[in-house]
């Protein structure tokens, strides 16, 4: 039997608006949470440690030693230093769940028992420890695009899609904002997102061809209504979060009808996306 999800406000009106492949989806990602969030209570110790200078330097440029993942040597990774990984993994992820991608990696490290040094040994720039935390997300989220295609109804699988990109988005800052951020070097992570922009094409076509949806829908509107949403669920109290977020999304299913549409203004030219900072 799926865990029950927890009692807080936030989840209230998702249990009652959301469908249960909705509910599992967010269930699914509260549980991925909670184990990291349990996996980071024991300690590690840095035993990687960096001069001063050389740490100095690396917070200068952003980075530190080799590629992320990689031993001194470019060769596999000890024991100790796949334990400090795991562990600055799960703190980041913990932070960034809770917090946004902008927490300090100062504090990361110090939460996670480690130097600085060790953190961008690990992870030479911000944008590497994101993408190692948010890579699983966005690579699921593809697949659920993609899974959507199996239903034969248009409408019904168009919306659902939307419905469960959001209810993750209500349960994880962190992921706001990397579906508001672009990685330039993240390749895999960017071969997702391709992926979920060719499927969720297919899915609107099909609304489109069964009359459904509005015939000046395009692609780029999911990216506005992604932004627009991870940008209500910011501003709005922590005990409307939910509400405010359901609310949006249904508001805007509407105006994606078929039957409601009017004229619409060009869409925005160019990504409303940014650089990871």
């Amino acid at each position: 039997m799926p865990a029950a999800l927890p009692s807080s406000p936030l989840l209230w009106p998702v249990r009652t608006a959301l469908s249960g492949a909705c509910l599992r989806l967010v269930r699914e990602y509260l549980r991925r949470i909670s184990g990291l969030s349990r996996h980071s209570s024991s300690r590690f110790h840095d035993t990687e440690p960096a001069s001063a200078p050389v740490v100095q330097r690396a917070e200068q440029r952003g980075r530190y030693g080799p590629a992320a993942g990689n031993s001194h040597h470019g060769g596999p990774m000890r024991g100790d230093a796949v334990r400090n990984r795991d562990r600055i993994l799960a703190i980041a992820k913990s932070d960034f769940t809770q917090r946004g991608i902008n927490v300090s990696l100062e504090s990361i490290a110090a939460r996670a028992g480690v130097g600085i040094g060790t953190l961008y040994r690990r992870f030479p720039t911000r944008d590497d420890l994101v993408v190692a935390c948010y890579e699983p997300a966005i690579e699921a989220i593809a697949q659920y695009a993609e899974d959507a295609l199996a239903d034969p109804d248009p409408w019904q699988s168009f919306a659902e899609y939307l419905h469960r990109i959001c209810a993750m988005q209500a349960v994880d800052k962190g992921l706001r904002d990397v579906f508001r951020t672009t990685f330039s070097t993240a390749t895999t992570l960017e071969a997702a997102r391709a992926r979920t922009k060719a499927s969720f094409h297919e899915l609107a076509r099909r609304a489109q061809a069964a009359h459904a949806l509005r015939e000046d829908f395009v692609v780029e509107d999911i990216e506005l209504l992604l932004v627009a949403n991870a940008s209500v669920l910011d501003v709005a109290p922590p005990d409307s979060t939910g509400p405010a977020s359901v609310r949006f999304v249904a508001l805007m299913l509407e105006a994606f009808r078929a039957d409601r549409a009017h004229p619409l203004p060009a869409p925005p030219q160019g990504h409303l996306l940014r650089p990871v900072e």
